[in-house]
């Protein structure tokens, strides 16, 4: 605008000072303010996309810093949740060992897994979740309860087994799976159990067979189900 005042200015200067002169000089004044103006216009007309973008940048900024604020809160929430619904005092239960049901000295036909109950508080409705060997499937049957530090066997045999088949010899049929195999062989074992206020637990472990026939079983993992009503 400076520039422009002094451009009007020296017009001004160099012309009479007659009606005609001012009224030509006016005219100049007004068109060189409204070329500025209109140049002004232009320009900002060309700046405003820039200036929206770096607004909605800083309101975008804005925003992943309060959805991240709000995320840290769900997860400190859902940690807190979590332990409350993951007591310390709970049932822990381990897959021991594959044997023969035990009745004093005498070794009976039956077998299925020992589980162990390493938690200080009783298992209850323990199910072994059943399996596929060799494409047939082995169930077990419920234990009502393993109190803290004790164990107990959770019977395992081959359903719809026909007459005149050994329906409790899993390792057999273990053997007889893993025969075309150099490693030894594993597959994942499953028990599930709740406490008494009804929170659900997985207990996993990983059945191995050795290469000298014997089977073990890996360490176990525990997972929370859930509760149920």
């Amino acid at each position: 605008m400076g520039v422009v005042t002094a451009v009007a200015l020296g017009v001004f200067g160099k012309n009479a000072v007659t009606p005609a002169a001012i009224a030509r000089n006016l005219v100049i004044f007004v068109a060189c303010y409204l070329f500025v103006f209109a140049m002004g216009f232009v320009v900002n007309l060309f700046r405003a996309p820039a200036l929206l973008d770096q607004e909605r940048m800083l309101e975008i900024t804005a925003l992943q810093g309060t959805i991240k604020a709000e995320q840290n809160q769900s997860a400190l929430l859902k940690e807190r949740i979590d332990k409350q619904l993951w007591p310390d005092a709970r049932p822990k239960l381990i897959l021991e060992r594959w044997g023969p049901r035990v009745a004093g000295t005498i070794v009976q036909a039956e077998r299925g897994f020992y589980i162990a109950n390493h938690g200080e508080q009783t298992a209850l409705d323990v199910t072994v979740d059943g399996f596929t060997v060799g494409g047939r499937k082995w169930i077990s049957k419920t234990i009502p309860s393993i109190q803290s530090k004790r164990e107990a066997l959770a019977l395992l045999w081959k359903d719809s087994c026909p007459s005149g088949e050994n329906k409790w010899d899993l390792d057999t049929s273990l053997r007889s799976v893993a025969s075309s195999k150099t490693a030894d062989y594993e597959m994942p074992v499953r028990v599930r159990y709740r406490d008494f206020n009804k929170n659900w637990y997985l207990t996993t472990a990983t059945l191995r067979l050795l290469g000298t026939g014997a089977t073990e079983f890996g360490p176990p993992t525990q997972d929370k189900l859930g509760s149920s009503a």
